[in-house]
């Protein structure tokens, strides 16, 4: 299994610089709430990097997904003005093809990951980065 400073430094510098952005938000959480428990009962280091990283997939889900509705609501309003498909450099979007479902496609095969695991379900459900960060800690700390 990789290590997580393997999955962070394999990241796209993009990816990264939104990683690195979601991780300093879900450690100022995880301070507030640690600042609440005596030390012996403070998280571990791994115990963060496992909420990053929960948190960061999430975020990159939604991303995906929210980039494949865009594509449809684009295709789909061009189809209103009778045009058929539009591209962007070399990539076209037409219709519901592999382009315009990609987002989709990358947010299922990251979610797939996660099947099977206490955190599947906490990601897929969660309504946002606080309500995860906050579960994830419960779950972590609770055992």
């Amino acid at each position: 299994m990789a290590s997580y400073t393997d999955i962070v430094n394999s990241l796209p510098r993009p990816i990264r610089l939104r990683f690195d952005s979601i991780g300093s938000f879900v450690q100022t959480i995880i301070a507030e709430q640690e600042d609440r428990l005596s030390p012996p009962e403070r998280l571990s280091r791994e115990d963060h990097e496992l909420i990053k990283l929960a948190v960061f997939a999430y975020a990159l889900n939604q991303l995906f997904r929210e980039g494949s509705a865009a594509a449809r609501a684009a295709v789909d309003e061009f189809q209103h003005l009778g045009v058929f498909g539009f591209q962007i450099g070399a990539t076209s979007f037409e219709g519901r093809n592999d382009n315009v479902r990609l987002g989709d496609t990358l947010a299922d095969k990251l979610m797939k990951c996660f099947e099977g695991t206490p955190l599947y379900e906490e990601i897929t459900n969660a309504r946002g980065l606080s309500e995860l960060t906050l579960t994830v800690i419960r779950k972590v700390h609770s055992g």
